[in-house]
């Protein structure tokens, strides 16, 4: 009697972590595929007067005090 719940607590058990190492496994690459979707790079460069960077169509940092 006691090997029948031993064996059915081993099944869940088994079940349990087999779930466990799936999800694992699709977070890992849905991670992995949200990595490689990442868009085009673009070139920045750091603004003369305050140096904060911004991107070469922008032109502007955004600053009253800022002459670009």
């Amino acid at each position: 009697m006691i090997t029948k719940y031993l064996v059915l607590g081993a099944i869940i058990a088994a079940v349990w972590y087999g779930f466990n190492a799936i999800s694992r496994r699709n977070a890992a690459r849905t991670a992995s595929d949200q990595r490689d979707r990442k868009g085009p790079v673009e070139q920045m460069s750091a603004c003369a007067f305050c140096g904060m960077f911004v991107t070469s169509e922008q032109r502007d940092c955004g600053r009253d005090s800022c002459p670009y």
